[in-house]
Formats: structure tokens, C-alpha cells, sequence
């Protein structure tokens, strides 16, 4: 697989420029960007469980007067891993995508205009 995207990115793309043929271009260049952003959206759920602990920790030190709530906070987030990791990578995915669509449009409206 690595090397079918190697190839396609350093050698299918360069020569689909050279030769004008600019759909085969964009769409390797929006497929790259794709899997770039599924990526870092599944890199993101795998710190996910730091970024809470990090979060309740930091609510903890502001808010010295719930430290007993600490360990319940914790298990409440134990218990719920499953549907954390589920809605967050809903949130991110749609979140990528929007951004992806904005930078997409917005590359086609300058296209247009140039």
C-alpha cells in the first residue's frame, strides 16, 4: 500500500502535470489530502484518553474545592471509553471534512477566477 502511494505521489502526479492532465492531478492531490486527514484523525483518537485525563487534572487544580470528585470523574470516564471514542471520532471526521469541502471550494473558486 506505502508504495503504491509512494509511486503515486512521486511519479503518477509529476507526470500528470507535465502533461496537462489536470483532473488525474487534483484527484491525486484530494486523495493524498483524504488520507492525510483520516490520519490525523485516527491519531487523534488514540490521544484521547491523555487529553481527558489532562483536562480533568487541569479542572482539578482550578477548582481545588471538587479534589474528591477526581476519582469519579475517572471511572465515569473508564465506563464511557467506548462512546467517548466513538462520538469523538464522529466529531473529528465531520470536522476534517468540513475542512477539507472549504479548502476544496475554495481552491475552485480561484481556479474559476484565474
Amino acid at each position: 500500500m506505502l508504495v503504491a502511494l509512494g509511486v503515486l505521489t512521486y511519479y503518477v502526479a509529476p507526470m500528470a502535470f507535465i502533461y496537462k492532465n489536470y483532473t488525474l492531478f487534483f484527484f491525486i492531490l484530494n486523495f493524498i489530502l483524504i488520507l492525510m486527514i483520516l490520519g490525523l484523525a485516527f491519531v487523534s483518537i488514540l490521544l484521547l484518553p491523555y487529553v481527558e485525563i489532562m483536562f480533568v487534572k487541569i479542572f482539578i487544580l482550578i477548582m481545588r474545592g471538587d479534589k474528591n470528585l477526581y476519582q469519579v470523574v475517572r471511572k465515569n470516564l473508564q465506563g464511557h471509553e467506548s462512546r467517548n471514542t466513538k462520538t469523538a471520532m464522529m466529531f473529528t471526521i465531520a470536522l476534517s471534512f468540513l475542512i477539507f469541502a472549504g479548502s476544496t471550494f475554495e481552491l475552485i473558486g480561484h481556479l474559476i477566477i484565474s
